[in-house]
């Protein structure tokens, strides 16, 4: 048999292991690109401040409707307007907490590998 023959079964074999490792390559990239900064620490906290914020307006809303100190046409329409943007809030929390938990659980299989193979 000849080099040509072995560089091709060689350069075959590789392109069918980025194919089959690829998705994790890139897991693992993206897990080192997205950091735990305290920049994102500090977006964090802010997001959840809000959240308790979001939920304190609604309380005292629901408060002032009951007692009457506004029409039920403003409570419909503040209510509208919290109730968006406490969806929103939510989505972005979830988004970054669902972030945190893939680059979490792909740093404990990485530290699980790297442990298994010094065994």
């Amino acid at each position: 048999m000849t080099i040509a023959y072995y560089t091709f079964t060689i350069l075959l074999a590789f392109c069918l292991l980025m194919f089959l490792y690829w998705p994790w390559i890139e897991m693992k990239i993206q897990a080192e690109s997205v950091s735990r900064s305290p920049a994102n620490l500090q977006e964090y906290a802010e997001l959840l401040q809000t959240q308790d914020a979001l939920l304190e307006n609604l309380k005292d809303l629901e408060l002032d409707h009951q007692m009457e100190k506004i029409s039920d046409i403003d409570y419909q329409e503040l209510r509208e307007k919290l109730l968006q943007a406490a969806s929103d809030l939510y989505k972005k929390i979830d988004s970054f907490e669902s972030g945190c938990t893939l680059i979490m659980s792909i740093q404990n299989d990485l530290s699980k590998n790297e442990a298994d193979k010094s065994i």
